[in-house]
């Protein structure tokens, strides 16, 4: 079902002409680079791009899994990935770290090719592969060792950021004794260590009950702003999406029944994210979460 231009206006996406056909309809504004759309901020205004992934080609084992992938994510800016199951979103992940090539277009960051480049961008995983026989201040300091610093400087370095991160005190804990919101904060100071502008999280929150999902996702936000980082996050939960994007893309297709995944909406959360506690329950809020089912194809 297509969306509605009323929920696209009040979701804070455009309803604006297509500059391919001319044709005047509402529809998400696709944010890909180099395309016409009134909705536009002018000429100037933007913020840099951090991170441009432009037209990708994506195939697993032969079968097609995305096509034309384009989205820009700018400095600062979180962007949510919304799409099912088995929509390609982990595989489309992979292409931007540079775990795998794509078949066709390129990942750009800060302007730099970085195509099958991996190390280029933080990538925090589902799970917080957290190693258990070590402790956690050992776990934490992994990048900098990895990059080379000295063992004891990589410690000293990485302790000095455990308070910031709420996680003073358990230095010396192995992962086995702290609470699953205390791993997630662990896994993501390792993954600040990396230290990368752009940070790529896979469902980071999944593992978690709602209220801890609740308290990280509201820290998480905090330190992103604190920090300045840009993030690509990616869920299937849309409520997740809206109370942490500030903008949010919906992958929509069905690679195992041949249908390969694209962009189907782009849709802005226009709420400050130190409101988003008590956006996420006004009727603005379910009016963008209909916006978004409706480009998944769920409405």
């Amino acid at each position: 079902m297509a969306v509605g231009e009323n929920d696209l206006m009040t979701a804070g996406a455009c309803a604006c002409s297509d500059a391919r056909t001319g044709a005047s309809e509402a529809r998400p504004c696709a944010g890909v680079p180099g395309e016409a759309c009134s909705c536009a901020p002018p000429s100037g205004e933007a913020r840099p791009c951090a991170l441009e992934v432009a037209s990708l080609d994506l195939s697993w084992d032969g079968a097609a899994v995305c096509r034309d992938i384009s989205f820009r994510v700018e400095t600062g800016e979180v962007v949510c990935l919304v799409g099912r199951s088995g929509s390609g979103k982990t595989t489309l992940f992979h292409a931007i770290a540079g775990l795998t090539r794509p078949d066709a277009g390129r990942v750009l960051l800060g302007g730099e090719d970085i195509t099958g480049r991996p190390g280029r961008v933080s990538y925090m995983l589902q799970k917080d592969l957290l190693i258990e026989q070590r402790r956690v201040l050992d776990n934490v300091a992994v990048p900098l060792i990895v990059k080379g610093v000295p063992w004891r400087e990589a410690r000293a370095q990485a302790r000095s950021l455990f308070a910031e991160f709420g996680l003073a005190g358990s230095e010396q804990a192995y992962p086995a004794q702290l609470s699953g919101g205390m791993r997630q904060r662990a896994a993501l100071l390792r993954t600040y260590l990396m230290d990368n502008e752009v940070v790529l999280m896979d469902e980071p929150f999944s593992a978690l009950d709602a209220f801890t999902r609740a308290d990280m996702r509201r820290w998480f936000l905090a330190m992103l702003t604190r920090l300045g980082l840009s993030s690509v996050l990616v869920t299937h939960d849309v409520d997740e999406a809206i109370a942490m994007a500030d903008r949010i893309l919906v992958l929509r297709g069905d690679p195992a029944r041949g249908v390969p995944s694209t962009i189907a909406g782009s849709l802005v959360v226009g709420c400050p994210r130190s409101e988003r506690d008590d956006f996420v329950l006004t009727d603005a809020a379910l009016a963008l979460k209909r916006a978004v089912l409706a480009a998944l194809g769920n409405a």
